[in-house]
């Protein structure tokens, strides 16, 4: 369980995040949030009313199983089962404050390579950061800003140790003949996943299938109206408001690149470092918008649970199961330190690989 206060993680040893006048991203002047390695965490354990309330301002991994997910035969039977075990892990949480406005790609400015997976496998990145950009001040019904000043809430997954197993085992049983055509002893969902990681980059719909679980875990006693408790545990799938970013190890290439950068990549999938889902919230619906907002003042009450996973929809693709999930426990929302980007997120705007937005179940 770790403090979520910026910069003041037991991860974390540099002061702010800056930029040099010269705007150039590979200089080796330019400061950087300096991540340190850490053990692999346990197994998270389930959240529980009846146990002692945790740490305030804490976060810390969440089992799958909390999160209900489409399976088998969902779109005859349309039933949900609590997800299996999730293919990364949580290894590092922030909120940051934006005040000049979302700051994209914000991995670039993260130094993630002490916190690389001892094993990965090709064509999985060995880190997958969720970068969700939370809007400051009160929605608009008409001409709403898509910018303007904010917060990050950003997630830092690790691949498990336990799905390489899976990918290795797989990778060997078609070498030896005996794994037969592909997908047949993965798990639906790490196949899905898998080509997910391989397509979403460059086509749209792939990249649409990208979807968020938001719960909070102690709900009773809230007093929540129910036009929020309504949608508690509801999935919301990431279309017009996400945007996808992708960066390479410093050994190969000292700057990441968007998915549509003109500069060229490194010729190997291992070179990957991370992929990086922006998630512009200000994008999202007025009264989606309107909830959250409502919130906000709550938030250090809740025990909030979150999960990330790409959308089943062929029966071979289910049962769904989650990429990775976060728990955050009474987190004091206006603690937010502010990071100091020197409106660097500006540059690419333009960049990286954009969907489409709305709601799913």
């Amino acid at each position: 369980m770790q403090a979520a206060s910026f910069l003041s993680l037991d991860h974390l040893d540099a002061a702010t995040i800056t930029q040099d006048d010269d705007d150039n991203d590979n200089d080796d002047n330019q400061d950087q949030v300096q991540a340190s390695a850490r053990a692999p965490a346990p197994e998270p354990s389930e959240y529980s009313p009846s146990s002692p309330p945790p740490p305030r301002h804490t976060w810390e991994g969440t089992p799958a199983s909390a999160f209900h997910v489409r399976g088998p035969h969902y779109k005859q039977a349309g039933r949900k089962q609590p997800s299996l075990d999730s293919f990364y892990s949580l290894v590092s949480f922030d909120l940051v404050k934006t005040p000049a406005g979302c700051v994209n790609h914000v991995a670039r400015f993260i130094n993630l390579e002490k916190l690389r997976p001892t094993r990965s496998h090709p064509g999985f990145p060995p880190l997958f950061v969720v970068n969700t950009q939370l809007p400051d001040g009160e929605p608009a019904i008409f001409n709403s800003a898509e910018d303007g000043p904010s917060r990050s809430a950003i997630f830092v997954f690790a691949l498990k140790a336990s799905t390489v197993d899976l990918l290795e085992k797989h990778h060997q049983e078609q070498g030896e003949g005996e794994g037969g055509r592909e997908g047949e002893v993965l798990p639906p969902a790490l196949s899905l996943l898998q080509e997910y990681f391989q397509r979403a980059p460059h086509d749209a719909e792939v990249r649409g299938r990208f979807k968020v679980i938001a719960s909070c875990a102690n709900l009773e006693g809230l007093n929540l109206p129910s036009f929020i408790s309504n949608y508690n545990g509801k999935p919301v799938l990431i279309t017009k408001s996400g945007r996808l970013f992708q960066g390479f190890s410093s050994s190969i290439s000292s700057s990441s690149s968007s998915s549509s950068s003109s500069s060229s990549p490194p010729s190997s999938s291992s070179d990957l470092l991370y992929l990086e889902m922006d998630i512009r919230v200000h994008k999202f619906a007025f009264l989606a918008k309107k909830g959250l907002r409502f919130l906000l003042p709550k938030f250090p009450a809740m025990v909030l649970e979150v999960a990330f996973l790409v959308e089943g929809r062929r029966e071979k693709e289910l049962p769904e199961q989650v990429l990775g999930a976060a728990r955050l426990n009474h987190v004091e929302y206006e603690k937010a330190v502010e990071g100091v980007f020197d409106g660097l997120g500006k540059e690419e705007r333009e960049g990286g690989g954009e969907g489409g937005g709305g709601g799913g179940r």
